[in-house]
This record gives C-alpha cells, structure tokens and sequence, in this order.
C-alpha cells in the first residue's frame, strides 16, 4: 500500500511503493531502486539560539521573509504540529533500509539540452502525431522523443524504449509530450480535447531560486511564462488543478490571485507536504529560519456547467491538508498525488502532469525531460532481489 496512514488530516505515503506500481516489463516485476526515498537523519539539527536570533533580524529587513514567517506561524505551524503528533512513531519501520540507488543525478540522456535542436529539426521533418508503443523494446533516436504524444497502450505492461545505448521504461497506460513551452501546447490541447480533457492536472514549475541557479540541477522558469498554458482547453468542467509553491509568498499569491482567476479556477485550498526521516523527524526543524521542512500545494477547481452531471458523490476537498512522506534523494522531486487524490477525482480519471519528470501509469505527462527519472538504472528486478535475500538465507 503506497498509503501508510490517513486521518482527515493527514496521509502518510510511502512514495517508494507509489512510484513502483504497476511496473512489469516482459513479465518481470520491477521497482524502484531502494533508497531513492531514504533520509534517516536530519539535514541539520537547530543551532544555539545567538543563530537564530540573528537570523530574525535579517528577516526584519525583507519583506518576504517576514510575510513567510508569519504563515508559518499563524497557519503551518500550528495544523503542522497536530498532524505530527497524529502520525505513528512506527509508520515507516517496515521499509527496507537497503540502499542500492545511484549516488547522483548523472544518469542517462540531458534531455534539457536537446530542446532547441528537436525545435529547429521539427520544421523540417515529418513524424506521426502519436505513437502507440507494441509490447517489447524500441530503439528511437533523440529527437524522435520530441513534439508529439507517445503512449503505451498496454494496461498491465511497461515497455521500454532505447536512445543512444541508454533504456528507459514507460509504464503502462502512460503518454508523454516532451517539448518547450512554446512549441508543445498547441498539441498537448488536440490531445486533450481526443480523451475528453483532463480531470486533475498537477504542475510542478521550476520557480525562480538563486539557489537553484547555483546548482544547476535544472532551468527555472519565468512565471509569468505561465499564462501560456491554455489551461482552459485542458482541464474538463468540475477538474481540480494543484500547483506545487515553494514557501516564498509571492509565488502563492501569484497562483492565486493571478493565475487561478486567468484560468477561471476558483482556490479550494492550499496543503502541505512535510518532508520527515524514517523515524518520522521533521528533515530540518520545524521553526528552522533558514529554511522549512514543508512545501506547499495550492488546490483549485474549474466550477462545473449547470448541466453537468452533480459532483456531490465525491468527497469534498479540505481547505488544509498534509502529506507526509521521507524524501527523494533527487532533487525537488515531490511525492505521487493519485493515491491521495482519488477520493476526490471520478473512477479512471484523466490525468496530467505539467513539467514533469517521470511518468505515471495511465497519466499524461508533459515537460522537456519527461523521461529523466524513467532510466532503467533508477529500478530493479523484483525477483533479483527475492533471489539474493534467499541467498543470504541459506
């Protein structure tokens, strides 16, 4: 079960599981590599108080800053420290503390870097719109993963396709569309006007950060560059749209107050994801000034048509909710939201994910490296496994 725990405050997930269902590949089980979520200590532990008190008069001096700290303590902090006290102190003892992940991110094709070339050589070649996978294995060039729906049919298997000597797994049911912004939107609503448009989008844009700037782990995106998305000719009447904010105040308020409205998309309610180790330890404190061990995801609905069929049989959405789970070892990569979200979302909802970064049985994805965390290295064989613990046994 990917949900270790629920009250009508809090889900626990294991995002290890989550993120390894439904992965057969030519009828072997796979999973992801164990320890891809696995923080067993704190990143840091909270410094003397000289610190911190240091740390407030800088604040005082940044109009942000002290606009994130009084959300902090006038909404996180106190619905935060209820669900931690909610939260099990065995809830993730059953997870196996073997780790056989990659140590970095360093792992198959940057497909970042091949953007502009898939634009510039998509005027001048012609390719299927849509590209239905068969069972078995497929070698595609680059460029070929560009400008246009790619999808495995399959309901039960994955298969795997095979660019420049380095394997990638498509889960079953899951369709990608990697481009820019630019180039990718006009296809990416012809697609979603075919399935009768989504029920749930999720975004996760790459949000200004000088810290990211720094490291480099990915491009960040200009938010106003957002208004390009046609969200209302992908997301179907009575869908739900949850976008991923860092803690910075103005990026909430920029969903809220201008993205929301753009998009005729009233705020149902803003949640929570707390990050915690395997013993259920917040990673940094939770009154840390430099920085906070929860992120926040803004939740709103399209309004249904009059004449459209009452929404009254799913469960209404709470204004505040939290999500618990340890971690990836990947950079910003956020928790799976369909097991979470299904209490809200019809049977066999449509589902999309923006700027995303792997794909999700019978979800569509779109980004420019939609496949950077479906690379065969980041999974491994059931069975080998069974195998080697049985050695171990004997």
């Amino acid at each position: 079960m990917a949900i270790l725990f629920s009250t009508q405050h809090v889900d626990v997930i294991d995002c290890q599981a989550a993120f390894s269902k439904q992965l057969n590949l030519h009828s072997q089980p796979l999973q992801l590599r164990r320890g891809e979520f696995s923080v067993h200590e704190p990143y840091y532990k909270s410094s003397g108080s000289t610190a911190s008190a240091g740390q407030k008069r800088k604040r005082q001096e940044n109009t942000a800053d002290i606009e994130t700290e009084n959300w902090h303590q006038e909404h996180a902090r106190p619905f935060l420290i209820q669900c931690i006290n909610e939260l099990p102190k065995d809830v993730f003892s059953h997870l196996d503390n073997t780790e056989t992940a990659a140590s970095n991110d360093a792992i198959g094709i940057d497909f970042t870097s091949l953007v502009s070339l898939a634009q510039a050589s998509s005027r001048f070649t012609q390719k299927e719109d849509h590209l239905n996978l068969p069972p078995g294995n497929h070698v595609m060039e680059p460029l070929d993963v560009f400008h246009r729906i790619i999808s495995n049919p399959s309901t039960s298997n994955a298969v795997q396709i095979t660019i420049q000597d380095q394997d990638y797994i498509i889960p079953p049911g899951a369709s990608f569309y990697m481009s820019d912004m630019s180039t990718g939107m006009k296809d990416l609503k012809a697609h979603a006007r075919s399935i009768g448009f989504f029920d749930f989008v999720v975004m996760d844009p790459p949000w200004p950060n000088k810290s990211v700037h720094r490291s480099s782990h990915y491009e960040t995106q200009d938010i106003y560059d957002l208004f390009k998305i046609p969200m209302k000719q992908l997301i179907a009447p009575g869908g739900l749209l949850a976008v991923w904010v860092t803690n910075k105040p103005k990026f909430r308020k920029f969903v809220m107050n201008k993205l929301f409205p753009t998009w005729n998309i009233k705020l149902v309610g803003v949640w929570y994801w707390l990050k915690v180790t395997t013993s259920g330890e917040p990673v940094v404190p939770l009154d840390s000034p430099h920085r906070k061990p929860y992120e926040q995801l803004v939740l709103g609905m399209v309004m249904p048509h009059q004449d459209q069929e009452s929404l009254s049989t799913r469960e209404s959405i709470p204004d505040t909710h939290a999500i618990i789970s340890i971690p990836s070892r990947r950079h910003s990569r956020k928790p799976p939201l369909q097991d979470v979200m299904a209490h809200y979302l019809p049977k066999d909802p449509k589902c999309l994910e923006l700027f995303a970064r792997c794909l999700t049985p019978h979800w569509t994805s779109w980004g420019n490296e939609c496949l950077k965390f479906q690379h065969d290295e980041y999974f491994e064989s059931v069975e080998a496994i069974k195998d080697q613990a049985g050695k171990e046994l004997v």
